[in-house]
């Protein structure tokens, strides 16, 4: 069937698609996680800081678990 020929050709596009949309995301991810810490800065001598610091870094884990996932799921490896 013509149709599944190129199965591997496709394949490896979408994988380019999926790499080019995690680098994106990741890098998106990472200047939020920037962002707010920056947003956030005023409460550093108070008791919301630890709050504030603790969103940051459950975000930061899930942002990291999240693109190692599907890094491992499509076999990309991350770019040096």
């Amino acid at each position: 069937m013509e149709m599944f020929e190129n199965d591997g050709t496709w394949r490896e596009g979408a994988r380019k698609v999926v790499a080019f949309y995690l680098e994106g995301g990741e890098k998106l991810g990472k200047a939020m996680l920037d962002l707010h810490q920056g947003y956030t800065s005023w409460a550093k001598d108070t008791p919301l800081w630890s709050i504030f610091e603790a969103q940051r870094n459950a975000a930061k884990g899930m942002l990291e678990d999240s693109v190692a996932f599907n890094r491992k799921l499509w076999r990309i490896e991350k770019e040096a």
